[in-house]
């Protein structure tokens, strides 16, 4: 099983990408985040392991060691292939890549299968707008995407745990302010 892990954003921030989300459905151009019900979210890491529920078990704890944070969402990016993934991309802080780092520090002596795409070096923060859409829809997502209102800023609240696919919304931990 496969389970992701991810930074949500205050409810305002949700209420802004969910519907930019309705607009992407309304245009014809992508309606995978609102047909799963997604959550917006930054994933942060994503790995196989049998011990789930340990490791999310774990994350209460670690997340009392971090406290909320803010991101701007500068950007609009796609990734290479056929998933049609179009995503908004925050500026990438100093806060953000020490959080992270220290997620995978706090995690260090478990036996875990790590996907290296969201290891310290190699990751791409993005927050999906679009996934499983061809080349002309993934191209329009961009274009409408150009005329929305960025940057805005998120704020990260809770990390979250799920599994995936089909994905299935395990546990979050709210993140407090320090």
């Amino acid at each position: 099983m496969s389970l992701g892990v991810v930074f949500y954003f205050d409810d305002e921030s949700n209420k802004i990408i969910r519907e930019i989300w309705q607009r992407l459905c309304d245009k014809g151009i992508c309606s995978e985040m609102l047909d799963t019900k997604s959550i917006p979210h930054i994933s942060i890491a994503s790995f196989d392991s049998n011990r789930i529920t340990e490791i999310i078990d774990r994350a209460e704890q670690f997340s009392r060691t971090i406290r909320s944070f803010k991101l701007n969402l500068t950007s609009i990016g796609c990734f290479p292939g056929e998933n049609g993934i179009v995503y908004l991309a925050p500026k990438v802080t100093s806060e953000f890549l020490d959080v992270h780092n220290s997620f995978y520090e706090y995690y260090k002596d478990e036996v875990f299968y790590p996907n290296q795409l969201y290891m310290p070096d190699k990751i791409v923060p993005h927050c999906t707008m679009t996934i499983n859409v061809d080349r002309k829809r993934a191209l329009m997502a961009v274009d409408m995407l150009m005329d929305e209102c960025l940057p805005f800023e998120v704020t990260i609240t809770a990390i979250g745990f799920a599994e995936y696919y089909p994905i299935k919304y395990l546990q979050d931990y709210t993140i407090y302010l320090k």
